[in-house]
């Protein structure tokens, strides 16, 4: 997980490029999760719209664990990007917009 302002988000687009497009890319907003999710394929990145959002991060090798690695609280203006592989799980009611990105 990769953790910071928005406004720092530039600092990655030669990790990810389609971060340099940002404004184009359609989103959804977050959804309480039960569980961990990760995609195989593409990053996943979490922009926070207001306070109170939470992200978890779990382990990368074990699928099958629940154990939490580290957590951050959202503020207006984070985000948080997950690169492919890597699992996490979002929780709280704040709008929270959520992208995934080749």
């Amino acid at each position: 997980m990769i953790y910071g302002d928005s406004e720092s988000l530039s600092r990655y687009s030669a990790l990810v490029p389609s971060l340099d497009k940002i404004d184009k890319i359609l989103f959804s907003y977050a959804q309480e999760m039960n569980s961990f999710e990760c995609d195989e394929k593409l990053c996943t990145l979490f922009i926070a719209l207001e306070d109170g959002g939470r992200l978890a991060c779990g382990w990368r090798e074990n699928g099958m664990s629940n154990d939490i690695l580290g957590a951050v609280t959202l503020s207006k203006g984070d985000f948080a990007l997950f690169l492919p592989g890597e699992r996490f799980a979002f929780t709280g009611q704040a709008r929270v917009r959520r992208y995934s990105l080749e």
